[in-house]
């Protein structure tokens, strides 16, 4: 959950507020259906208003969430990627983190964007599913 707005219906589990409703390339066509998410983000670099305000709200949500986990697991290197990375305004989401993020032993993260790769997917799941196994 990254939000409490009950307007946030655009996950596709029908759940309100989770993440994947704002930064799921699903999610932002239904969002935007005059536009696709990378005209919505070349949109808010032109200075669209509706455009911009999204940005920051996908920004938000992703800082939002890496904030939590940060709080929950403490702090350490973080990887981005995915389909939507292409995305990323590093400069904003580290704005926002360090907004989130304000107790000074948390603050030893680092955000590093990863190529989407399926072999990066594969080793990361295998990882979270030994890290599963071992608690």
């Amino acid at each position: 959950m990254v939000t409490l707005d009950e307007k946030e219906r655009f996950c596709g589990c029908g759940g309100r507020g989770h993440l994947e409703g704002i930064m799921g390339h699903r999610a932002m066509r239904l969002r935007f259906l005059d536009m696709e998410p990378e005209e919505v983000f070349e949109a808010a670099k032109n200075g669209d208003a509706r455009c911009m305000d999204f940005k920051r709200m996908w920004h938000k949500a992703l800082a939002a969430a890496t904030a939590t986990s940060i709080h929950m697991s403490g702090p350490g290197k973080i990887y981005l990627t995915g389909f939507n990375a292409v995305f990323l305004d590093m400069p904003m989401l580290k704005d926002y983190m360090q907004q989130m993020v304000k107790m000074s032993p948390l603050q030893s993260y680092s955000l590093e964007i990863v190529e989407d790769d399926p072999k990066v997917r594969i080793i990361g799941a295998a990882v979270a599913a030994e890290q599963a196994a071992g608690r």
